[in-house]
């Protein structure tokens, strides 16, 4: 037999609480601004917009805002060559 408190049943167990976004530093946005972008890659506003019309970063609009997946960013930035540099002799 169950005995009812309020809204809550004493034969179900209480949820863990869930913890808020951005708390744990494993996890990665859904999209990220233009701006974050920016600052995350070091590319420039017009190379990021390039980078979209080429179809490298997946862009979404949202209102007027215009958000990128962070999965593509990451996708893209992690795909590039690595660079040769050589030593200065």
């Amino acid at each position: 037999m169950t005995t009812k408190v309020g809204l809550l049943s004493s034969a179900a167990p209480a949820a863990a609480p869930v913890p808020p976004a951005g708390d744990d530093p494993t996890s990665e946005p859904l999209t990220i601004t233009i701006r974050r972008t920016r600052e995350l890659t070091g590319l420039s506003t017009a190379t990021i917009y390039r980078e979209i019309a080429n179809g490298n970063f997946e862009a979404l609009k949202f209102g007027r805002s215009t958000l990128l997946t962070y999965p593509s960013v990451k996708h893209r930035m992690t795909s590039l060559p690595r660079a040769a540099i050589k030593p200065a002799t």
